[in-house]
């Protein structure tokens, strides 16, 4: 493992992540989504673990969760309560703080991940736990949003949401050694600040990347919307269709019995 990031969602954790595998020649970088791009098996198991090491304080899942990664980006890698753990048992890793201005990095994770993760939480994809929406609505709960969480049930208090996100970014900066730590905004920085850093001797050429934008994530919520509001109202009609459909054929079924019986 070779680098770590300590910066919350929403700091361009995603283009941190799309650079340092470009880098690193495609190697795996570590970042939530990656539980779901790797696929449902990997979900299942890598949740559960992460849950645990938050509950319990435990670092004994990081190897197999971090396993053949170069590096490991955004939540769950960039919690407090599980960050420096992580930074303590990787001591070689070298740490990327990705900051961003607090009121725009609030109204980011508003109008996005926190945004998805109210929407997904009373959906009938939960409720029966479809493609384990249950299992990542319950890890959020637990460690981001919920009481006992990053934000500890608080997020739509600003002030202390903001206060908990610049609490971090000074924790970061009091505890991993300037030496060790590059302070990182990808509004003001790009490939010649990341590979000085990490001693990459060759410049990418072209611009640095931009993912997961705040256009492009409103998007994909809204199509997740579109899905979860007519999905369930496609199954009703069904349902309708499908009693219809038993109601004709039990009525032409004892129609032909009758006229049997009466020839």
């Amino acid at each position: 493992l070779r680098v770590l990031g300590a910066g919350f969602p929403r700091t361009g954790t995603k283009s941190l992540r799309a650079a340092l595998s470009y880098l690193y020649r495609g190697q795996p970088v570590y970042h939530y989504q990656s539980m779901f791009e790797l696929g449902l098996r990997y979900v299942q198991r890598h949740m559960p673990l992460w849950m645990d090491a938050h509950v319990s304080g435990t670092t004994k899942h990081y190897d197999e969760l971090l396993m053949g990664c170069a590096g490991a980006v955004d939540f769950p890698v960039a919690l407090p309560a599980l960050f420096f753990n992580i930074a303590d048992k990787y001591p070689d890793a070298k740490v990327v703080l990705t900051v961003r201005d607090p009121e725009t990095w609030y109204k980011s994770v508003s109008d996005t991940i926190y945004r998805f993760d109210k929407r997904l939480a009373p959906t009938w994809l939960n409720w029966i736990g479809v493609g384990n929406f249950h299992l990542a609505c319950t890890m959020s709960s637990l460690m981001i949003w919920g009481e006992g969480g990053c934000f500890d049930g608080r997020f739509e208090d600003k002030q202390f949401a903001i206060s908990v996100y610049l609490r971090h970014i000074e924790e970061v900066k009091r505890r991993i050694p300037p030496e060790r730590l590059l302070i990182f905004d990808v509004t003001q920085h790009g490939w010649p600040e990341l590979c000085a850093f990490l001693g990459v001797p060759e410049v990418p050429p072209g611009a640095f990347p931009n993912d997961n934008t705040s256009a492009e994530f409103s998007k994909m919520i809204d199509t997740f919307e579109s899905v979860a509001t007519f999905l369930p109202i496609l199954a009703a009609s069904l349902l309708v269709l499908c009693g219809y459909l038993g109601r004709l054929l039990f009525a032409t079924y004892i129609t032909t019995d009758v006229l049997s019986s009466a020839l």
